[in-house]
């Protein structure tokens, strides 16, 4: 973490970035407790060519201390089947591709 990080990831381009969080909703975005992680997260993100969230269900409807990317950032999520049918909803009217495993 801290600006060495920042600074080596922009020599970097990936297809797929995958980011976990801390908790997730289609009104707040991806939040975290840990602003270091969300700076290395929000520059991750802008590095490739799709972004994949990879979240428990539970994490959905949390909101951590940062807002570091909002869900329509987000190009595919991948979670378990726990997922609400009302989360399920929501993502879907933002055009995110959900992937349950």
């Amino acid at each position: 973490v801290g600006s060495q990080a920042l600074a080596q990831l922009e020599t970097f381009h990936v297809r797929y970035v995958f980011i976990g969080t801390g908790g997730f909703s289609v009104e707040k975005g991806l939040t975290t407790h840990l602003q270091e992680g969300a700076e290395i997260a929000k520059k991750m993100a802008g590095l490739g060519d799709k972004i994949v969230l990879t979240a428990d269900s539970s994490k959905y409807g949390r909101k951590g201390f940062v807002n570091f990317l909002p869900l329509e950032k987000v190009d595919i999520v991948i979670t378990d089947k726990g997922i609400s049918a009302a989360a399920r909803q929501a993502m879907a009217e933002i055009g995110l591709e959900l992937i349950l495993v």
